[in-house]
């Protein structure tokens, strides 16, 4: 693993979700840092990034409505959605 090279391990202080739908998207590394090869995924990537850099400051505090891929992507979570049930179950 990277961390285990001694290498810095990417994304490692993204809140799970959303760096869940960063790593689906396929980040490429290089010097500059990570990009994304499509222009829209790149920018809503780097505002998520924004996002997490405010929350480590303090100056963003997620909620579960606004979270920091809400936030991000800048869709509002869907009021009254379960999260992390499967639908076949009432």
């Amino acid at each position: 693993t990277r961390k285990a090279a001694g290498l810095p391990v990417l994304l490692e202080d993204v809140p799970e979700r959303a760096g869940d739908w960063l790593r689906v998207w396929k980040p490429q590394e290089s010097e500059a840092g990570l990009s994304w090869p499509d222009p829209m995924t790149d920018e809503a990537a780097k505002n998520i990034l924004a996002v997490v850099a405010k929350q480590k400051e303090g100056s963003f505090k997620p909620s579960r409505e606004r979270d920091t891929l809400s936030v991000g992507l800048g869709n509002p979570e869907h009021p009254g959605r379960v999260r992390g049930v499967l639908s076949h179950l009432g």
